[in-house]
């Protein structure tokens, strides 16, 4: 119960309109969340989802997958937006991160997102949600690849990545 109101609470102060992180810029489909470097950013860009140009899959009245790629970001409604690229900036080179099955990434307000770097690791942190369907997002950066450390719309990992972003918030 405690956990259920916790994630409530974080899906509402993300569909706030106060805007991402801090150090973030927001357009209506896309989110730039800078670091401390100014040689280290990450972009996040949507578009809006298109049904007709993907192979869907339902469970009953629900949209659980598209194109073979669970559906994050909904409650089984048809996804309006789809994340189309996520790229990190580092050191002059432009990283790809996976952004498969991330749909809803946000609505009226921006996400909240964190892109830090650690010596050569990067990570973003994305907590994205319509206001419905909350997930969390980590990606690693290191060696100029990436991965996708965290994918999840369990509660807890809701949470530790809203703790990481508003820890990172508070020591600057």
């Amino acid at each position: 119960m405690m956990r259920g109101i916790m994630v409530a609470a974080i899906v509402g102060a993300l569909s706030l309109a106060v805007g991402s992180a801090p150090e973030s810029e927001v357009d209506s489909d896309s989110v730039t969340a800078k670091s401390g470097s100014t040689q280290t950013y990450a972009v996040l860009k949507r578009t809006k989802f298109d049904p007709k140009a993907h192979k869907i899959s339902n469970v009953g009245d629900n949209v659980t997958i598209v194109d073979g790629t669970h559906v994050m970001g909904t409650d089984g409604e048809m996804p309006r937006y789809v994340l189309v690229a996520a790229t990190v900036f580092n050191d002059g080179k432009w990283i790809r991160l996976d952004v498969s099955g991330c749909f809803n990434p946000w609505f009226k307000a921006a996400p909240l997102v964190r892109c830090e770097r650690d010596g050569s690791i990067v990570r973003v942190y994305a907590l994205l949600s319509d206001g419905a369907g909350a997930y969390a997002v980590v990606w690693q950066v290191r060696g100029g690849q990436s991965s996708r450390e965290v994918f999840s719309n369990d509660e807890e990992l809701i949470a530790f990545v809203h703790d990481r972003i508003k820890r990172r918030d508070e020591n600057r």
